[in-house]
């Protein structure tokens, strides 16, 4: 009986633990969360459309968010990943959700995709967009444009993945901008 106390002790820490890392996680507001305060009002409209359009096509669900930080938890991956799954981005049972997000005092970037979608966005494929899309304009603090080219060039992947064209003037325009940006060692097609 001595040996569970103890034991019961850390089950019972770790569980509030948990349940206090849970609460700290931010409400989701749509497809574009920007609690940060970062994101232009045109580019959220873009975001949320095109993600909308997504969704309806699709099911697939990718969403944006930003953070002033990750605090309590103890790396972006972790904070990504209980927000993707509170959120319950995606279908559920086929897990076609990508999370990007941004915490701006950090200044670190994640994106998360989900299991249903891990074949199309291989974790190879999200660096390049991070590094070639993102990260240069997330460096010179621009963090809307930034945050909308990596979600336009991640929204072209799921379009080839799901079969179907992107519609809309403004993500046709975002995307040309994006596609003029060429530097790192792959190539990702932006559908235009």
């Amino acid at each position: 009986m001595k040996n569970r106390k103890p034991l019961f002790i850390i089950f019972f820490a770790a569980f509030i633990f948990q349940a206090f890392l849970l609460t700290a996680l931010p409400e989701t507001a749509g497809f574009v969360t920007d609690e940060a305060g970062v994101i232009s009002a045109e580019d959220k409209r873009i975001i949320e459309a095109v993600a909308s359009e997504i969704k309806s096509k699709s099911g697939a669900e990718v969403a944006v968010l930003t953070v002033k930080t990750f605090e309590p938890y103890g790396s972006i991956e972790e904070f990504a990943i209980d927000t993707a799954s509170k959120w319950g981005i995606g279908e559920k049972g086929k897990d076609n959700g990508v999370l990007i997000v941004v915490s701006t005092g950090e200044r670190k970037l994640r994106i998360e995709v989900g299991y249903g979608l891990e074949g199309a966005i291989p974790d190879g494929l999200a660096g390049t967009i991070m590094d070639k899309y993102m990260v240069p304009y997330l460096r010179n603090n621009d963090f809307s444009t930034g945050l909308k080219n990596g979600f336009i060039a991640i929204s072209s992947v799921v379009a080839r993945e799901y079969n179907f064209e992107i519609e809309g003037s403004e993500f046709r325009q975002s995307a040309e901008a994006v596609k003029t940006r060429k530097n790192g060692s792959q190539d990702i097609t932006i559908l235009v």
